[in-house]
């Protein structure tokens, strides 16, 4: 539980372990601020980068931060 309430991953994966770091892979259906650095600070592994790797159903793939496409 978090300040702000419940919160629950959809899917959470170990992709890779290098014994000081975790490489994780976490699904979510929700966005609150900051919700998934709060939810691994929470369970004792503090977040160092994070990456989105879609939003929803659309897979952002090499698309830069702040940069727009057209969705067809």
């Amino acid at each position: 539980q978090l300040e702000d309430g419940y919160a629950r991953a959809d899917h959470f994966r170990v992709v890779e372990n290098t014994g000081k770091n975790y490489l994780v892979e976490v699904t979510l259906h929700e966005g609150r601020k900051h919700i998934v650095r709060r939810m691994l600070a929470e369970a004792g592994f503090p977040v160092e980068r994070l990456v989105r790797t879609s939003f929803g159903p659309i897979p952002l793939g090499d698309q830069k931060s702040g940069w727009l496409r057209r969705l067809t």
